[in-house]
């Protein structure tokens, strides 16, 4: 993951971020910096032991459990918007939704945001998705 070289697509991101724009060339610069990925995975897998602490049984643990599920949401949401941006969406040869990962990332981070907002009803099936980020 962290030794691959990463290929930026010359084309606009969203539309309207060319490269040599600055918001775009900051979310490269943080997308290609060495140490991104490997800090993203580490993440994914505090957040995935984190997962377990529904089942603590260390009183006042379980009613944090939401904090610490908006906190790992706000974090991947950074990401796939750092992603999104350097990437560009889905136009392109290159762009973020070409990727299979990326995809299940999406769906997972549009998920956890709709748990978040308390929009969902089956939480069972956001919390397998949220399972399928470790994969």
């Amino acid at each position: 993951i962290c030794s691959e070289t990463v290929l930026i697509p010359d084309e606009n991101s969203l539309f309207c971020l060319a490269r040599g724009n600055p918001v775009r060339e900051f979310c490269i610069a943080i997308y290609t910096h060495k140490y991104f990925h490997i800090t993203i995975l580490g993440i994914v897998l505090v957040n995935t032991l984190s997962m377990l602490l529904q089942y603590s049984k260390v009183p006042g643990v379980v009613d944090q459990i939401w904090y610490i599920e908006l906190t790992f949401t706000i974090i991947f949401t950074l990401e796939m918007l750092i992603k999104v941006t350097a990437l560009g969406f889905v136009g392109h040869k290159g762009a973020y939704l070409r990727e299979g990962w990326n995809v299940l990332d999406c769906l997972i981070v549009v998920a956890s945001l709709m748990s978040q907002a308390q929009l969902a009803s089956n939480f069972s099936v956001i919390r397998l998705l949220r399972y399928g980020r470790v994969v």
